[in-house]
């Protein structure tokens, strides 16, 4: 059976990565304390979907070189006993841009002609020149406030955006447990399979059995029979023979 290892979104099957280096596969600890520690950095509780069996193994590659037993001579990796993976590929951090800069606040300069300069302010009347200076204070705000509106869209996408990738991240784990739950059943089917296929050799096996002692009966019976019947031509055959001995003593 081909090694698997537990761990959700990790695809390693066999002794050997992609690039042919060798990964080994480890035990779930019996210490009660590094145990918890094990089920809480992979993510998975145990329930209905996920046991921890014998059979159940994380790779190696989950590990860090620290975490192994250094310089062993049989040239096998041995965890530590406080040895913890730490090594997911759900935990790759999101880069997050930094905001824009801000840029000053500018104030437009209305161009001036000759006829504003022959016009000037004091020469409108008074709801004119407040009209006039609301306009220019409306015109020097502008700018600012497209550029507010710019940095709340531009940091708007960048929260959609990492809220997406974090809705990503929990469907893949979701998918990664439902790919663990079909390698459980389909596992549980073999077995099934298997323990299905014993019962039925077993039961043939016992069938067989069974028939042979039935023949074995009837060949009995038959002999039972035979001897039966040969029974009375034997004691016939006795009396005739005792008759016969007695004739010849009285003659003699």
């Amino acid at each position: 059976m081909v090694e698997t290892c537990c761990v959700p979104l990790c695809h390693q099957r066999g002794y050997r990565d992609e690039n042919g280096k060798k990964v080994t596969y480890h035990k779930f600890p019996a210490i009660k304390k590094v145990l918890n520690s094990w089920i809480i950095a992979i993510k998975r509780d145990p329930g209905t979907y996920f046991s921890i069996e014998r059979t159940t193994k994380v790779c190696s590659r989950h590990f860090t070189e620290n975490d192994f037993v250094p310089n062993v001579a049989s040239g096998r990796r041995y965890l530590r006993e406080n040895a913890v993976p730490s090594i997911f590929p759900f935990l790759k951090k999101v880069v997050h841009r930094p905001p824009p800069k801000r840029q000053p606040l500018q104030t437009l300069h209305m161009p001036q002609d000759s006829t504003d300069v022959a016009c000037s302010d004091s020469m409108l009347p008074d709801q004119d020149r407040l009209e006039l200076s609301g306009t220019a204070a409306e015109s020097s705000v502008v700018p600012a406030s497209t550029d507010d509106s710019q940095a709340r869209s531009c940091c708007a996408c960048r929260t959609a955006v990492t809220k997406l990738k974090q809705e990503l991240a929990e469907k893949n784990l979701q998918l990664a447990e439902l790919h663990n739950q079909v390698g459980v059943l389909r596992n549980a089917s073999d077995t099934l399979r298997k323990a299905n296929e014993d019962l039925q050799q077993v039961f043939n096996q016992r069938n067989e059995s069974v028939r042979k002692a039935e023949r074995d009966l009837e060949r009995s019976k038959e002999q039972v029979v035979c001897l039966l019947r040969r029974k009375p031509r034997v004691h016939k055959c006795a009396c005739c023979f005792n008759q016969g001995a007695g004739e010849q003593v009285v003659g003699g």
